[in-house]
């Protein structure tokens, strides 16, 4: 899109040297606005490249925090096995202490069997050994593995919400740079329909340019009939020229302050208007006085002099 802003101002450069080289316009607003478009595309472009710059890194962070998060996970899965191997093993042993309750009870019951004391000491030394293991695993689960476990369950817990934090955040700011870099996208086209309207007035400026031109020649081909009338008011009657003057105050007087086919002022806000007594045209855009020299060819001298001197001697014969 940039790119496409950048050829559009090439190409609007290349068009108002064609059109200044043939026309003669001063375009110094038109360049001026051409101008600050440019160094704004130049600041978007920098902003952009800051911005993907940041979004490269963030990236970069995204990936190393994901990296961290699912070594946490492993490690918190594995702990999790382990404590679920832990309760197996430890419901397998309490299994086999009702095993060996129950048979204690029997064992208890057949007491009186002279028969059987041999074999209920040596059941008893394997009892109170099997016993001593429970004691012994019940200690080591109680007070080692499971407080162990739980303060390692705990830190993994504890690291995995911390990288849940910074995932959170990391996905902010890319939401936020996101919504920057689309922000700048819109005034990008902004900047290209601006472009595109100024464009149009520069046309529309370049039209009214023609038009007063071809306005202009037509003043300067009308003294020669200015001449032959006034020559032809020298060799008539008084009463003729005094007919004429009327007919050529009525005429001025149906332009509403505006003289006919030339440039003329209007009295309220001295703005210059091209106007026509057949046509009745006016350009859309007021021409201001100081900026006639700029749009509208001036007059010959030669051509000027002509009518000041024919016109001053009209009015002393009137």
């Amino acid at each position: 899109m940039l790119k496409t802003v950048q050829q559009e101002h090439e190409r609007l450069q290349k068009t108002h040297k064609k059109q200044e080289s043939k026309t003669g316009f001063n375009t110094r607003e038109t360049s001026a606005e051409v101008r600050k478009l440019q160094e704004l595309t130049k600041k978007l472009e920098f902003d952009n490249k800051k911005l993907r710059e940041e979004q490269d890194v963030l990236k970069v962070d995204d990936n190393r925090k994901r990296v961290h998060f699912n070594l946490d996970a492993q490690k918190l899965k594995d702990l999790q096995d382990h404590i679920q191997q832990s309760r197996e093993r430890e419901q397998a042993l309490l299994e086999h202490n009702s095993y060996l309750e129950t048979l204690v009870q029997s064992l208890q019951r057949s007491n009186s069997a002279p028969e059987l004391r041999a074999t209920q000491t040596i059941l008893e030394c394997k009892i109170k050994s099997l016993e001593n293991d429970i004691d012994y695993y019940k200690r080591r689960s109680d007070d080692q593995n499971i407080n162990d476990f739980s303060l390692q369950i705990r830190r993994c817990n504890e690291e995995v919400l911390n990288a849940k934090r910074d995932m959170n955040r990391l996905n902010f700011e890319l939401n936020e740079k996101n919504t920057t870099i689309v922000n700048m996208h819109a005034k990008i086209e902004c900047l290209e329909n601006a472009l595109k309207m100024s464009n149009q007035r520069m046309n529309a400026q370049l039209v009214e340019i023609e038009d007063l031109r071809s306005r202009n020649d037509d003043l300067l081909r009308k003294p020669a009939s200015s001449i032959t009338i006034i020559n032809h008011a020298r060799n008539g009657s008084d009463d003729e020229l005094h007919q004429q003057r009327q007919q050529q105050q009525q005429r001025l007087s149906t332009t509403n302050g505006y003289c006919s086919d030339v440039l003329a002022s209007n009295n309220n806000n001295n703005d210059y208007f091209s106007s026509d007594l057949n046509n009745g045209f006016r350009t859309s855009s007021p021409v201001k006085s100081p900026d006639i020299p700029k749009y509208v060819h001036n007059l010959k001298k030669e051509y000027a002099a002509s009518i000041n001197l024919y016109q001053r001697d009209y009015e002393n014969r009137v």
